[in-house]
């Protein structure tokens, strides 16, 4: 069996917060699009002062089978919505790193 895009999924940290701890460890609880917000609203005095705010996610592959999966990657193909706010992304060596 293929690994599709579907096989694909997006997880939580334990803590969605900028907090000193860094997020945490990666949790099983899935962020779907329009049901989990990884971020907060931006308030007006972050948006008026400048704000950077960081959050640790995790992605996995979810299959039923043990089918490798090499050369794994990800891109950011959509910039956000609002445009004073941006994307970064940045690997960690280890996946259970906290």
């Amino acid at each position: 069996m293929a690994i599709n895009k579907e096989h694909i999924k997006l997880f939580a940290s334990q803590q969605l917060t900028d907090e000193i701890d860094g997020g945490g460890r990666a949790t099983g609880n899935r962020v779907v699009d329009g049901q989990v917000s990884i971020l907060r609203e931006i308030s007006r005095i972050d948006r008026t002062g400048g704000d950077g705010a960081m959050r640790k996610v995790f992605i996995s592959v979810s299959t039923d089978n043990l089918d490798p999966f090499p050369s794994a990657h990800v891109i950011l193909t959509e910039a956000p919505e609002d445009d004073r706010c941006g994307a970064v992304q940045r690997r960690l060596p280890d996946r259970s790193a906290p």
